[in-house]
């Protein structure tokens, strides 16, 4: 009898751990983020640079994409860099970069992610 009732128990624990492992098989990953867009913008001389501006996008694994915005720092957007006047207006004509970073944490300098750089766009007068 005490074979039976071991043999029923061993075939049991075979039984639940297999159901367990293909269980925990079938179970979908969370999607990740394969890499980062950031759309370049238009201006033209005598506009205001404005950061809000910016549209970054997580293109994701399951080939879904999701908005990024919140949490962003950027730098080279300073006014010689930009080549803007007090009241932060383009005064030239040219093709400016200003990098993008995610902020993980609120150390803006050793807790920052690069998400790329964000190209401007500075055209003449209309």
């Amino acid at each position: 009898m005490k074979k039976v009732f071991t043999v029923a128990l061993v075939i049991i624990a075979v039984v639940t751990s297999l159901s367990l492992l293909t269980a925990c098989s079938n179970e979908e990953e969370a999607p990740i983020v394969v890499d980062y867009e950031i759309e370049s913008n238009t201006y033209f001389v005598g506009d205001t640079f404005d950061t809000s501006k910016v549209k970054v996008t997580a293109n994701m694994s399951d080939d879904t994409t999701l908005p990024v915005d919140s949490n962003l720092f950027f730098t080279g957007n300073d006014k010689e860099s930009l080549n803007l006047d007090e009241d932060g207006k383009f005064l030239k004509a040219d093709t400016y970069k200003v990098n993008v970073y995610l902020l993980v944490a609120d150390d803006r300098e050793n807790n920052r992610f690069l998400l790329g750089e964000w190209e401007l766009i500075v055209k003449a007068k209309k």
